[in-house]
């Protein structure tokens, strides 16, 4: 489940209903998220995974629904 969320985390912050948006974290992001540039690294390549609040506040801050994550595990 770990290396699912990995890969939903990634599809999220790049825009995963446009695939054409890059997304760039910028200063405002990671002061508004409290991720750390490194932390956010290495879960976006999935070298760690991210925790519930981590995936919550980006979630929030993209102004995507936290459900969106787990909607294909459901199924």
């Amino acid at each position: 489940m770990t290396t699912t969320l990995k890969c939903k985390f990634a599809l999220i912050i790049d825009g995963s209903p446009n695939p054409a948006i890059v997304f760039k974290p910028s200063k405002e992001f990671y002061e508004a998220t409290g991720i750390k540039r490194k932390r956010f690294g290495q879960i976006y390549r999935g070298e760690k995974s991210p925790m519930m609040a981590e995936m919550e506040v980006v979630c929030k801050y993209l102004n995507i629904p936290l459900s969106s994550i787990f909607k294909a595990d459901s199924i």
